[in-house]
């Protein structure tokens, strides 16, 4: 799945994922948010300028399980707010979620899982 975006301003990055990511706040277990080491850039007016990225980590129920989602968010200057929702079975190649997103997951571990723990 790609980026989905909005012009609307949010107050933070976990409001951004819930709203563009079409989460259901009801079904949040455990959140957190972690600000990324990666970021874009893009030329504006002539200069380059970085894209501030966020990682938000979400403990998500789905009927009696509950799975990691991996949102990432970026603030583009121009453009408004865009997020990348990724379920743990996609692999997504970012491990930093908290101890309480990782304590909520239920269901047997996956390889997300296991390197998120630094297994």
């Amino acid at each position: 799945m790609g980026y989905l975006s909005s012009t609307k301003p949010f107050k933070n990055a976990l409001e951004a994922a819930i709203e563009l990511g079409g989460l259901e706040p009801e079904s949040i277990v455990a959140s957190s948010v972690k600000k990324s080491v990666n970021c874009d850039a893009i030329m504006v007016d002539g200069k380059w300028v970085e894209i501030p990225q966020s990682e938000v980590y979400v403990a998500y129920r789905s009927g009696d399980r509950v799975s990691a989602l991996v949102c990432l968010v970026e603030k583009h200057p121009r453009n408004g707010t865009s997020v990348k929702v990724m379920g743990e079975c996609e692999g997504p190649y970012y491990y930093g979620a908290s101890k309480k997103v990782l304590k909520a997951l239920t269901g047997p571990d996956t390889e997300w899982r296991r390197k998120a723990k630094g297994l």
